[in-house]
């Protein structure tokens, strides 16, 4: 194989003449001569020296290549496979993230809107009720049986919309989680709801007291919702 020459292994073989040291080498790849043209090709390669005969010069070394391209081949297209197969991957669990990131911030935003919604909504229709009803009260002696009915309806629809919106107020508020933390003023916030609750407050002829509150480091919405449940509860189990 005169091509093996500038292919390193005559200088292997001389080492091994040499220094009487084996030496075994695998997937080594080597261009030779088939049919005319020069082709790349694997081997592993094994010189082994055996013993000097009577005469101390007179050196015999064993040489054995194995053709293993196909193996070789088949390595390289495997790694190149699972390669392209990792960098999919990569790229498909960026896609998954950046997808999960957004659905994510599109999921706090529908709960913010839900929970600004319902709040927002509550107390206006809440205080139509009760208008509703101490109308209704009032004029009692003078409606007729349809205009009676129709009190009736209005108070029933205003019922239905608050437990429609305390519902989506629920949800919103369990589904949130403990959101944005920021300093909140107790005061401010008590004074709000004691606004939202203003007409619960007379119509049960309440008197609410409170001393100074502190500046807090917690959920806006969370604490607010706080103070409702509180009073709202006290308000709605006492005679």
């Amino acid at each position: 194989l005169p091509e093996s020459k500038l292919q390193g292994l005559v200088n292997i073989f001389d080492h091994v003449r040499i220094t009487g040291n084996n030496y075994r080498m695998l997937s080594y790849p080597a261009v030779i001569l088939i049919d005319g043209e020069r082709e790349q090709r694997f081997f592993d390669v094994k010189f082994q020296r055996y013993d000097q005969g009577d005469n101390e010069e007179d050196v015999r070394i064993f040489c054995v290549a194995h053709n293993v391209t196909e193996q070789v081949l088949a390595k390289k297209q495997l790694e190149l496979n699972e390669a392209e197969l990792q960098r999919r991957v990569h790229e498909r669990t960026q896609e998954l993230d950046t997808i999960n990131k957004e659905l994510q911030q599109s999921n706090l935003s529908l709960e913010e809107f839900a929970y600004a919604a319902s709040h927002d909504l509550k107390a206006p229709i809440r205080k139509i009720n009760m208008l509703a009803q101490r109308l209704n009260r009032e004029l009692a002696a003078e409606l007729n049986e349809s205009q009676q009915r129709v009190f009736e309806k209005m108070e029933e629809s205003a019922s239905r919309m608050l437990t429609l919106i305390d519902d989506l107020l629920s949800f919103s508020h369990i589904s949130k989680g403990a959101g944005v933390f920021d300093e909140i003023d107790l005061n401010n916030k008590l004074k709000k709801v004691l606004d939202d609750l203003e007409m619960e407050v007379l119509e049960k002829g309440a008197q609410i007291s409170f001393e100074k509150l502190p500046v807090v480091w917690g959920n806006r919405r969370q604490l607010q919702q706080l103070f409702q449940n509180l009073i709202s509860n006290a308000l709605k189990y006492t005679k």
